[in-house]
């Protein structure tokens, strides 16, 4: 299969963590056979790495074991959204550090730590059921 211009490469055991690039995932052939362009559950396929699931983002063997799973916007990482987020995310900005940035305070997901995601953090906290 060529993708992207590589032919069968392989990126395993490099502790990627999810989410991957789209650039990275190499769904798990499969035959489409109702032509609509996904898998099916029933339709055959490739099983790359011998688990027994249809995977759409396989991206070779992974020890995901350090992976941190977080939840956008929780700056102090309590798992929690609310105005200790704010704040800290505030002083963050203030110092000038607002190149760079924690992957999970980023909640708009924009590359920055910026107004905009004190914005979007206050906007979702006061939504919040």
């Amino acid at each position: 299969m060529l993708t992207n211009g590589f032919n069968d490469s392989s990126i395993d055991n490099n502790q990627l963590c999810p989410p991957y690039p789209d650039c990275l995932v190499n769904q798990e052939p499969f035959t489409d056979e109702n032509d609509n362009g996904i898998w099916d559950e029933g339709e055959s396929f490739e099983d790359t790495n011998e688990n027994g699931i249809y995977e759409e983002d396989y991206v070779g063997e992974q020890d995901t074991s350090e992976c941190v799973e977080c939840t956008l916007g929780d700056y102090n990482g309590d798992s929690e959204l609310d105005i200790l987020d704010v704040t800290s995310i505030v002083d963050f900005i203030i110092e000038g550090q607002s190149f760079n940035y924690d992957e999970c305070s980023d909640i708009n997901e924009d590359g920055y730590l910026n107004i905009l995601d004190v914005m979007t953090l206050v906007y979702t906290i006061l939504n919040q059921p």
